[in-house]
């Protein structure tokens, strides 16, 4: 009849063999893709599409927050951040209402856009009230330097202060060559 019976249960010769191809094939497949990627000449050409650069925004947020720094100190103060905010904040109100219309804050992200690429981050009307005061304004840029400033003292310094360098962030990664093997 082609079939084995084990233990009461039965099991077809040919289906069992098309199942087993199949899931090894399926983790095959599902091995491959969560692994990065060797070139033929063994060099590592880092992790799978969509997973490269700094997802996270953490490089560009903190290099954004280094322009900030007026006196180019290598530290900046939450006092020394909400003035240069200011000063940016004015220059996107042109008619120095105060607040920014829907047209101040498009033509700012899109200046942000322009300058940020995909990594921007845009002004918003967070309380629907038609305009963006300076809070709003800030409130990203703020955000940012609360979390960045581990000992919560209002100064970003030292480590704070410094793009995170590893093996996680596609700018910083070498390629590694991959261990050959005496097979030739």
């Amino acid at each position: 009849m082609g079939y084995i019976d084990v233990g009461g249960l039965e099991y077809f010769g040919a289906a069992m063999k098309l199942l087993l191809a199949v899931a090894a094939i399926s983790l095959t497949l599902t091995l491959a893709a969560c692994g990065g990627s060797y070139a033929w000449d063994g060099t590592y050409r880092g992790p799978p599409r969509g997973m490269r650069g700094d997802p996270s925004g953490t490089v560009a947020g903190i290099k954004q927050l280094q322009g900030y720094d007026a006196n180019k100190d290598g530290m900046l103060t939450r006092a020394e951040l909400d003035a240069q905010l200011r000063k940016d904040f004015a220059a996107a109100d042109h008619d120095h209402n105060g607040t920014l219309d829907a047209r101040e804050a498009q033509d700012e992200n899109d200046r942000r856009y322009k300058e940020s690429g995909t990594q921007y981050s845009p002004v918003l009307d967070w309380n629907q009230d038609g305009v963006i005061d300076f809070n709003e304004f800030a409130g990203g840029t703020r955000s940012l330097f609360d979390q960045l400033d581990d000992d919560h003292d209002g100064v970003l310094s030292g480590n704070e202060f410094k793009p995170p360098r590893g093996p996680q962030l596609e700018e910083e990664r070498k390629p590694t060559p991959l261990p050959r093997s005496n097979m030739r």
